[in-house]
């Protein structure tokens, strides 16, 4: 079993040979060749592509659809501060969060989020 389970029966499988037909909020995609990685993002321009370090994993999401942009809205209909707000992360995706509010790397973080 991995570590993501064996259950994969909600996933969609698509070649993306064809645009999506279907509204997504985010698209996970393995890719064993990273030419095809480059041939998403052109053809999804308005994705932002996010490898997971060390795997073949990639996370296709709206450039709107980011952590940092999600806790900014909250802490505005909050009232409260950026700096109020502690934020953990591990991965290339935590990044701008981590560096407007009081980020804290995890223990298995990549390196990038450690030198944040």
């Amino acid at each position: 079993m991995s570590n993501y389970g064996s259950d994969f029966s909600h996933a969609q499988y698509n070649d993306y040979s064809d645009s999506l037909n279907s509204m997504a909020h985010k698209i996970a995609v393995e890719v064993y060749d990273e030419n095809f990685t480059n041939t998403l993002t052109s053809k999804y321009t308005d994705c932002n592509c996010i490898g997971f370090s060390g795997e073949s994993w990639y996370r296709f999401a709206h450039k709107d659809a980011t952590k940092f942009k999600a806790i900014n809205k909250l802490t505005k209909y909050l009232g409260i501060e950026l700096e109020e707000v502690l934020a953990f992360g591990d991965d290339y995706n935590d990044i701008e969060m981590l560096k407007h509010c009081h980020g804290i790397a995890v223990a298995n973080a990549i390196i990038e989020v450690l030198l944040k």
